[in-house]
């Protein structure tokens, strides 16, 4: 689901779009705990940096914040 919002990012403004790739990485992690949290991050990690860009340090992070941020959310409802 990550690669393929990545494929279809959504357009807020001209030149701005509005990346919902981290949102399946963190529904992942929030509800099946760490471990599939990293499952799910990996393949959009690769994908986003075999594509490269300007943005792609920006975009691994972001995934990384999202995972960390489900991961917490399932640590804290155990």
């Amino acid at each position: 689901a990550a690669l393929v919002a990545m494929l279809a990012p959504v357009p807020w403004t001209e030149g701005i779009f509005f990346d919902t790739r981290a949102v399946p990485v963190a529904l992942a992690a929030s509800f099946a705990g760490p471990f599939a949290g990293a499952v799910a991050l990996l393949p959009p990690i690769a994908y986003r940096v075999s594509i490269g860009g300007s943005g792609a340090f920006a975009g691994v992070v972001g995934l990384i914040a999202a995972a960390a941020l489900g991961t917490a959310v399932a640590l804290l409802l155990q």
